[in-house]
């Protein structure tokens, strides 16, 4: 899906690294869409008016979008500094800052000499090089604070309320959230990291994919979700012992390389995140061909791992810490 995106991203022939030229080439749609973003009004003039204004005001409005910036994304920027505006891309890897950069303007996607390049206009190019970062140092702390909490509670939770957040960033760190205010950063960094931000909640694409987690969360409406301490919040990436242990069965089982273990480990966690069953997650690794004895050892690793990993539809408690009935899951063709 990344790599069609890509493909389909880059599509207009390079002319100049001329911001004017740029703009010229980009649709209407995307010009409007920054005028309403920096405006709050949507622009009713031609394509060449609006072009006229960008160039006049381009400046102001860099200056607005990188209020709103994670030290990821300027990371990224950097990146693009190093290559002095012009980064040829092989792969999908970076896709979710592409079209993030492209969308404020900021970097060109453009087939030149047949590769798909990232272009930063001379314009953009030299004002980014002349630009005292000091100045954003408080709004980058403050934006990395936000997009670390909603990534931690997503790990946790996998759906919670906007208020969820807005205590957590109250209680542990004095912020006073507000929706309206905030939304650019959640919007950039939910683009990038691919979570759903809506006016009330925040949630992850894949509980989707869980037919009974409202109907479980319906079942716990008056717990309150885990409390989750500081320490959690800010080592949400950590590795726990149980994936360690699911890892080393894995490593002694199997040549496997690290990308591949932790994308299995990974994807495994994520099932039980989701309330697939040990017996799901078994049968799905059938293809193993391991031995009885083998298998009685994954499922050893697998329900440890699972008596031990915060479940969304449990509003992050585990298994053990929080009962409910059983509820049946139907096969996707039955729903």
């Amino acid at each position: 899906m990344k790599a069609n995106l890509t493909d389909k991203f880059f599509s207009i022939p390079y002319r100049s690294k001329s911001l004017k030229t740029l703009l010229q080439q980009t649709p209407k749609d995307k010009l409007e869409l920054v005028y309403l973003l920096t405006n709050h009004e949507r622009w009713i003039n031609t394509k060449i008016e609006l072009i006229n204004y960008i160039l006049t005001h381009y400046q102001d409005i860099l200056h607005i979008f990188f209020s709103y910036f994670t030290t990821d994304i300027w990371k990224f920027i950097e990146l693009l500094l190093k290559k002095n505006g012009e980064l040829t891309v092989k792969d999908s890897g970076n896709v979710e800052y592409i079209v993030l950069l492209n969308m404020y303007l900021i970097a060109f996607p453009v087939i030149k000499n047949g590769e798909r390049t990232l272009i930063v206009p001379h314009e953009t190019l030299d004002f980014l090089k002349k630009l005292d970062k000091t100045d954003y140092i408080t709004n980058v702390k403050l934006n990395d604070t936000i997009t670390t909490y909603t990534r931690a509670l997503l790990e946790y939770y996998g759906y919670y309320e906007i208020d969820v957040l807005e205590n957590y960033l109250k209680k542990y760190e004095d912020i006073e959230f507000a929706f309206d205010k905030y939304f650019p950063i959640l919007s950039n960094d939910s683009l990038i990291y691919g979570y759903y931000v809506e006016e009330n909640c925040v949630y992850l694409p894949t509980i989707e994919e869980n037919p009974t987690f409202f109907m479980t969360r319906k079942q716990i409406n008056n717990i309150d979700y885990y409390p989750l301490t500081k320490k959690d919040i800010y080592s949400y990436t950590h590795i726990s012992k149980e994936e360690v242990d699911l890892a080393n069965f894995f490593i002694d089982h199997f040549e496997i390389d690290e990308d591949d273990l932790a994308s299995t480990i990974l994807a495994i966690k994520l099932c039980i995140q989701m309330d697939f069953s040990i017996k799901d997650i078994l049968e799905d690794l059938d293809y193993l061909e391991l031995s009885p004895y083998e298998m009685k050892q994954l499922e050893k690793c697998l329900v440890n791992l699972q008596n031990n990993t915060r479940l969304w539809s449990l509003k992050g408690y585990t298994k053990n810490e929080l009962k409910v009935p059983k509820l049946i899951r139907f096969p996707k063709s039955l729903n």
